[in-house]
């Protein structure tokens, strides 16, 4: 998918929490390949029409991080640099409000959530390609492949099948 940072994006029908059983423990794994520096772009976040959202985030000087805005904890968790022009594997877990930032099958950071909630103390929507928020939208530019939301956590070797077999684990890796 391509989105080009003015008005592209896709936004779920209904609360990913209630509706798909999203709790505590989740896994957000996508391809990511950014066109542009010098704004905040937002390539998916899960977010409530208030200020409660969870998601990557690229800032204005091209840091890469886990956005956490859980009930106006604002969190910018696990930064880390990253250059345009350039595919990178982002693999989100949480698992009991540990948050674990992958990119590349490289564990970037990890920690427990600094708000204490979790995605079911707040009524969400996911968006691809955009923040949810109405005065901060914050659009991706960029490219976008293999998107997948898990409703469990995966562990470091699923990470890594996934980078060295890319769409087999939702594909045949049994108990997953």
């Amino acid at each position: 998918l391509e989105f080009d940072g003015v008005t592209d994006c896709l936004v779920g029908v209904a609360d990913i929490n209630t509706s798909y059983g999203i709790t505590d423990d989740i896994t957000v794994a996508c391809w990511v390949k950014f066109n542009a520096i010098g704004v905040v772009q937002r390539p998916w976040n899960i977010y409530q029409n208030t200020d409660d959202g969870f998601g990557l985030a690229l800032t204005s000087a091209g840091v890469l991080h886990v956005s956490e805005d859980i009930d106006q904890g604002d969190a910018q968790l696990y930064s880390t640099k990253i250059n345009i022009d350039t595919w990178y594997r982002v693999v989100v877990a949480v698992e009991s409000l540990e948050i674990k930032l992958y990119i590349n099958n490289v564990l970037v950071g990890s920690g427990t959530s600094v708000t204490g909630d979790g995605f079911d103390s707040f009524a969400s929507k996911l968006y691809i390609g955009r923040r949810g928020h109405t005065s901060e939208v914050e659009y991706f530019n960029g490219c976008m492949a293999d998107f997948q939301m898990w409703d469990t956590a995966w562990s470091a070797d699923e990470v890594a099948y996934d980078y060295v077999n890319p769409e087999a684990l939702a594909l045949n890796a049994s108990g997953t």
